[in-house]
């Protein structure tokens, strides 16, 4: 079973004695001591550590540029198109 009292025992009076004395704890350490109340550990913020890697970022940019291309292509047919449906219907129109 995974009991917290069982697993990790914390010397409280000793943890304070060494922070005290100028002790720093690792970044695992010092997640312990602030689930314990001992100490109070601030926000950590990595935005880059979420991002895709140099490959997968290349593949999605050249995914993005062909999505581009292939919109690009659509609306020039459908340019293409209405300037040939409007043409006979302007010389309809001016005979």
């Amino acid at each position: 079973p995974k009991d917290a009292e069982g697993r990790v025992k914390l010397d409280e009076e000793r943890i304070q004695h060494w922070l005290a004395n100028g002790a720093q704890p690792t970044d695992r350490v010092h997640r312990f001591l602030d689930a314990a109340g001992l100490l109070k550990r601030g926000e950590k913020s990595n935005p880059n550590k979420g991002l895709p890697g140099k490959k997968a970022q290349e593949r999605l940019e050249e995914k993005r540029q062909a999505e581009e291309d292939a919109k690009e292509a659509a609306a020039a047919e459908a340019a293409a198109a209405a300037e040939a449906a409007a043409a006979p219907a302007e010389e309809a129109a001016a005979e």
